[in-house]
């Protein structure tokens, strides 16, 4: 690796360039570390890690990780590659991982997933307006709890989500915009709809969903997810006819839009929006004409009607 920083506090590293190395661009850990131990505070400002064969960045442990301006690009690009691929793998290795926060970062065409938490007693950290994009795997892979997301871009589909009792432990997405736009020649990763998150209390507020090439989403039984204030458009013309371009089960919806923006060559289709055991609020809007509310052929576009137990939502 690159940079290996284990064991240490207060840490500042500044306008490096890591690169080409046959593990990871940086690793940053603490070995048996405990909730209840002191902070660690490591600091990320204008570091490139790109092209580095197995991530990014590792963070294997730590309480206290702060990136500001910094790219973990291009994981394995060059002439090697090795699992898992990613820009950011937030793996705690016998140890913990909390208090995360990038700034103004990117996380882009890596061969793995853009971010991924999935593994050991880690999760806790905030993405404050990064550019997260992946091309040929997941843009967001959250198995892990605490995972924030404000005003990113991210291109490409997210996946799992955590759920919680707790709304500020269930995975959260504030003002981002979600689409599927290809990065230069290297494509964008689409995996049957934009979003696929899934638990009690997932948060989408304030978000722009922009489907072109895919279904915009899957959010499935037996939880119920949060979409607050988010625009949703779909432009997947080349979808069978008569399908769904979004599916919501379990879910509460309150001040959504759906947009449609087909090609003319798509005229004659039509699709649909199912919704099934969800909650409608207030503000729930289709605008049609093609993609209806419940059903292609006998569903409606318009307003949705409020539903009874529509103000049982939490508020994160």
């Amino acid at each position: 690796s690159g940079i290996q920083l284990y064991n240490n506090r207060f840490v500042r590293v500044e306008n490096i360039h890591t690169h080409h190395h046959a593990l990871d661009g940086i690793m940053i850990g603490w070995a048996n570390l405990t909730v209840d131990d002191p902070p660690t505070p490591h600091v990320l400002v204008n570091i490139n890690s790109e092209y580095n064969c197995r991530q990014g960045l590792s963070w294997v442990g730590g309480r206290g990780l702060t990136a500001i301006n910094c790219k973990f690009n291009h994981t394995g690009r060059a002439a090697f590659g090795s699992p898992p691929g990613a820009g950011i793998d937030i793996e705690a290795e016998v140890s913990v991982c909390r208090d995360g926060r990038f700034i103004n970062c990117q996380f882009i065409n890596n061969n793995g997933c853009a971010i991924v938490a999935d593994s050991g007693d880690g999760g806790y950290t905030e993405f404050i307006n990064c550019t997260i994009w992946g091309t040929t795997a997941w843009s967001v892979w959250a198995s892990k709890p605490g995972l924030k997301f404000e005003d990113c871009t991210i291109h490409g589909s997210i996946v799992h989500g955590v759920g919680s009792d707790d709304p500020d432990l269930a995975t959260q997405y504030r003002r981002c915009r979600i689409e599927d736009v290809d990065y230069q020649d290297k494509g964008c990763y689409r995996a049957g709809a934009l979003v696929i998150h899934s638990g009690d209390n997932v948060l989408f507020e304030d978000c722009d969903i922009i489907a072109h090439k895919t279904k915009a989403c899957y959010v499935d039984y037996p939880n119920r997810e949060i979409f607050r204030r988010c625009r949703i458009t779909h432009r997947w013309t080349d979808a069978p006819d008569h399908t769904f371009q979004s599916i919501f089960r379990g879910s509460h919806l309150e001040d959504v839009t759906f947009f449609e923006s087909f090609d003319p060559a798509g005229a004659d289709k039509r699709f649909s929006i199912i919704a099934d055991g969800v909650t409608i609020g207030t503000g729930v809007h289709v605008a049609g004409p093609q993609t209806k509310w419940g059903n292609w052929s006998w569903g409606s576009v318009g307003d949705v009607p409020q539903t009874t137990n529509a103000t049982a939502s939490a508020e994160p």
